[in-house]
């Protein structure tokens, strides 16, 4: 798909699963990443490595005016289409 020739940079948030899910600091530290990655990288798109991140995905996009995607809701959504396309066939 020649995703990675598009990607221009991947950065961690350095936290744990158990922090991101505790959900202190995870959305401060989120779009601290995200801010890095829009203004020292020049990204136009943000993609979370992680499905439990998902819950940050919309506040995130507000906060650095950047479109961000959730890989799981991404996936749902294609699934959901193509079922949708095979049922008026």
């Amino acid at each position: 798909m020649g995703v990675l020739d598009r990607m221009v940079a991947e950065r961690p948030l350095n936290m744990s699963v158990a922090e991101t899910a505790s959900g202190a600091g995870t959305f401060d530290r989120l779009r601290e990443v995200a801010t890095a990655l829009v203004q020292i990288d020049h990204a136009d798109v943000i993609v979370l490595g992680c499905a439990g991140l998902s819950a940050h995905r919309a506040a995130l996009e507000q906060a650095i005016g950047k479109p961000v995607v959730d890989p799981t809701q991404a996936a749902v959504a294609m699934a959901l289409g193509a079922l949708l396309v095979q049922s008026t066939l």
